[in-house]
């Protein structure tokens, strides 16, 4: 049921960044909702889990993607993802805090990588400025978005049995 959860999470993520607009005063940088799925996957499970979401992920956003030469970011989402799950023992998975301080880094980690690897294919030209736009614009939309995706992906894993849901005692999570 894990690998279901998965899909529908990613195919919902996938809707909703191609859909949604990106403006130009953010840099045109898009929600990222698919890296959220993984890094919900890369702190809610083992690294072959968190690969597989990555690798789904980085290949729906590679191909919604029209400029983007496929695979660069499964290697990026695969990176950020394996770097993130080192955390997993660490940190409270189930914190709004978590989420959002590692949807805010991860995004931000991943525009760095991505545009390291585009700029070595010579598929792009950005000056520094507005890589610094785009970095700490994905910052503060991961930030935003990560929280969204963690909770509906536990709760639809809650809701098939993949993960124990915790009942609110008194209004008080």
């Amino acid at each position: 049921m894990t690998y279901i959860v998965m899909a529908i999470v990613l195919v919902g993520g996938a809707l909703l960044q191609v859909t949604l607009p990106a403006h130009a005063c953010l840099g045109h940088v898009k929600v990222p909702f698919l890296l959220a799925a993984v890094l919900y996957y890369a702190l809610s499970r083992d690294m072959p889990t968190m690969l597989v979401a990555a690798f789904a992920a980085g290949l729906l956003q590679d191909a919604l993607t029209p400029v983007m030469p496929l695979g660069n970011s499964v290697l990026t989402f695969c990176i950020v993802g394996s770097g993130v799950g080192l955390f997993r023992k660490m940190v409270l998975t189930e914190s709004l805090m978590t989420s959002a301080t590692f949807g805010a880094a991860g995004a931000a980690a991943t525009i760095v990588i991505l545009y390291i690897l585009l700029l070595k294919q010579g598929a792009v030209v950005c000056p520094a400025g507005k890589v610094a736009l785009k970095t700490v614009s994905a910052g503060v939309l991961g930030m935003l978005c990560a929280p969204f995706v963690f909770a509906f992906a536990r709760k639809l894993d809650g809701l098939v049995g993949n993960v124990e849901l915790r009942e609110s005692i008194d209004g008080l999570d």
